[in-house]
């Protein structure tokens, strides 16, 4: 069990019970908010890593504890019960005092080797979701501190310092992709286009690459020079989010070009008629299976 990716997931199947209309979808989702509200901490917070029992070293992660709020936020949109925008307002509590003064969060997590993280874009865009219910205003100025942080991070070539799991400069498609993210939605929220400019300059940046190769590298240094030659599926998959959703917010039709070549290249990875219902349907860490992103998994977040 993983709280962090069962709290981002909470939207997709919304998203997916709307499409299909199938009721057992939108209860698998409730189910999902309710078991977040059963694991979160007493402090509001949520935990990093894996569940493995409630006297394990359960310390609370920023990143974790907003993808959660964005699960709650959802499932309170969707059945108008209090518990979840309560569960979410507590984890905005403990966000606000767990935020460094320059509107970073700095908190150690069991699972990544660094401790600021320029993908907590994905995290102020919580907090931005949970101040348009509450009106507190405190949640938003938070969402905002954190956005300028994370603006004075990127370079002029778009690559975003402090963005990466270990202690190298090294970060896959998956981070760049949430910092992207965050910034996308935060600009929806609440119009600062800066926001949606800073998303831009790495969008393009990653569409001239992949235009140039064929193919997205799952892994990049500052100066965006591929690491090794393997794709982070999950990072595909989110870049080719990413560059509908632009398309439609600028017009430029070679974002939508390029977003379908690239999911396309995702999808052509992915098994639909294995005999194992852990993998029929899912889609591995990384491609190839054996490569450095998520090794010999089948992650769900990559399938969500």
């Amino acid at each position: 069990p993983y709280p962090e990716t069962t709290g981002y997931v909470i939207p997709t199947f919304y998203d997916y019970a709307q499409l299909t209309q199938k009721e057992e979808i939108f209860e698998r989702a409730r189910l999902m908010a309710d078991w977040e509200i059963e694991v979160q901490l007493p402090s509001g917070g949520v935990q990093g890593g894996h569940y493995v029992g409630s006297t394990a070293d359960r310390r609370p992660v920023t990143f974790n504890t907003g993808q959660v709020i964005l699960g709650w936020v959802r499932a309170y949109t969707e059945t108008a019960d209090e518990k979840y925008l309560d569960a979410a307002g507590r984890a905005g509590d403990w966000l606000l005092t767990a935020q460094s003064t320059d509107g970073a969060w700095r908190l150690d997590g069991p699972v990544v080797h660094t401790n600021v993280h320029a993908y907590d874009a994905r995290t102020a865009w919580s907090l931005l979701e949970l101040d348009a219910l509450l009106n507190g205003g405190l949640y938003a100025e938070a969402a905002h501190r954190n956005l300028e942080w994370t603006l004075a991070q990127q370079q002029e070539n778009g690559w975003f310092r402090n963005n990466n799991f270990n202690l190298d400069c090294q970060a896959p498609t998956h981070s760049i992709s949430y910092v992207m993210e965050g910034l996308i939605e935060s600009e929806r929220l609440s119009g600062e286009t800066r926001y949606l400019d800073a998303a831009l300059k790495t969008a393009r940046e990653l569409m001239r690459i992949f235009e140039t190769r064929g193919f997205m590298p799952g892994e990049f240094g500052a100066d965006w020079n591929p690491i090794g030659k393997y794709s982070c599926l999950s990072g595909s998959a989110q870049i080719a989010g990413v560059w509908l959703q632009l398309s439609q917010k600028t017009g430029d039709m070679d974002f939508l070009y390029n977003a379908v070549k690239l999911n396309n290249q995702v999808k052509a990875t992915q098994r639909l008629r294995s005999l194992h219902p852990g993998v029929r349907g899912g889609v591995k860490g990384s491609f190839p299976l054996y490569a450095r992103y998520q090794p010999h998994c089948y992650p769900s977040w990559a399938a969500k």
